[in-house]
């Protein structure tokens, strides 16, 4: 196997969750199986509007910022921010704690091999149209500062301006894959050579009535019915599931080279070992097999790691009737029958655009603490050909994991990680 390929490592990592604001707490709730679920009520045209999903919880970006910075230059720019939108504080957040975690929130010592990439478009369409709303019949009126908050670039400036990264940036969208996407376009940032160091951010993708209504309408997105248990309609894998359940999530990753964070001497908490990408062809949302076998294989290839050395699979799971079906006959079909499978949004409903990143941090905080986090829905599965994670979490140590992420457009991503200690232990293994 060429080392090179495991050159790749985690040293940060930063999450917001309907059960969890910040990487411990997310942690414990993940052991608990905690869930958030309620009733999200929007006013429009002077009707209410009600769709089940997971917000976060009493989140107030300044109070926040100030618990996780110590005082310092930092903590005062980052308080100072104005002309926020909600996701863009979620960013900003997850963002300040990563890099905390990583020992990146002072000055870098080559501010010009330090990289920024967003994950997501469209994140800010609840804000947007706010904005639009409150200005339609005062137009000379609006905010300047709207001619550049409403892109997603905005995410890249602030953190670039904040954390004093001068590399390059860009925010990248591939709908729910868009989060994975991210992460695999940072590893090629460092594999090429040009960049020690890559943040990547997955702000909460901020929906609007429109968006919601047209899910709904579409069949991806569960609706409410008036006797229902909203908290138990998010149900992945389950026969019941009848749809996905947003969840407002957001999470970064600091990616380095292994090199350059051992020079540094900060805790390696994962390595990237491979990754899957792959195009279905069809621009409807209809997913197909044969793309997510391909992504999937792919990620084996490039890790070196054959099928059966895959302990553990964090599906993309969304609880959509035939979005499910496939993703479980893919994973079969790239030879991972009877691999033991959770599924995330079951806890913390679907990010959507931020799905895929908030997804690697579960999965890599599972490969450290050694558990599998439970699914509190899934009583009855569509097949047994997996080993599903029932009603309790688990504890067992994992080495090597998986985390699929598929989005609309047909876009197909799988990442394979493993344990941050997996590689010394092989290393004196074969001394």
């Amino acid at each position: 196997m060429n080392d090179s390929i495991h050159q790749i490592v985690i040293t940060g990592m930063g999450v917001l969750s309907p059960i969890g604001t910040g990487i411990a707490p997310f942690t414990q709730a993940l052991k608990r199986g905690d869930t958030n679920f309620s009733t999200i009520e929007i006013a429009h045209s002077n009707q209410q509007f009600d769709f089940p999903g997971a917000m976060l919880p009493d989140f107030e970006y300044k109070k926040e910022v100030e618990k996780l910075l110590p005082d310092g230059a930092l903590r005062k720019k980052a308080v100072r921010l104005r002309h926020l939108s909600t996701a863009t504080t979620h960013g900003v957040y997850v963002a300040l704690e990563a890099c905390q975690a990583a020992g990146l929130d002072g000055a870098v010592a080559n501010a010009d091999r330090v990289a920024l990439i967003c994950g997501g478009s469209n994140f800010q369409q609840g804000q947007l149209i706010k904005t639009q709303q409150r200005y339609q019949q005062q137009l000379n009126f609006i905010n300047p500062t709207y001619g550049f908050t409403f892109l997603e670039t905005d995410m890249i400036g602030l953190l670039s301006e904040l954390l004093d990264f001068h590399g390059e940036g860009y925010s990248i969208g591939a709908a729910s894959a868009s989060g994975a996407m991210a992460l695999i376009s940072g590893y090629r940032l460092i594999a090429s050579g040009d960049y020690d160091v890559v943040l990547v951010v997955a702000p909460s993708m901020e929906l609007s009535v429109y968006e919601y209504q047209a899910l709904t309408a579409l069949g991806a997105m569960v609706s409410i019915a008036s006797d229902s248990d909203i908290s138990g309609l998010c149900a992945p894998f389950d026969r019941s599931h009848r749809g996905f359940m947003y969840g407002q999530n957001a999470a970064a990753l600091v990616l380095e080279s292994e090199n350059h964070a051992r020079k540094r001497g900060t805790t390696i908490k994962g390595r990237i070992a491979g990754y899957g990408t792959a195009l279905d062809g069809n621009r409807n949302p209809n997913p197909n097999v044969n793309g997510e076998v391909r992504a999937i294989q792919k990620a084996l290839e490039m890790s070196g790691f054959p099928a059966t050395t895959i302990e553990y699979i964090n599906t993309h799971g969304t609880g959509a009737v035939l979005g499910d079906e496939v993703e479980a006959e893919a994973i079969v079909k790239a030879g991972m029958a009877g691999t033991k499978a959770n599924a995330t949004k079951a806890l913390i409903g679907h990010g959507i655009t931020s799905a895929g990143l908030v997804e690697a941090v579960a999965c890599l905080v599972q490969l450290q603490e050694g558990f599998l986090h439970p699914n509190p829905h899934l009583q009855d599965p569509i097949t047994p050909a997996l080993d599903w994670i029932g009603m309790e979490a688990i504890e067992i140590p994992i080495l090597r994991a998986m985390s699929n992420s598929f989005g609309f457009g047909g876009i197909n991503t799988s990442v394979a990680f493993e344990k941050a200690e997996y590689q010394d232990y092989a290393r004196d293994s074969m001394t």
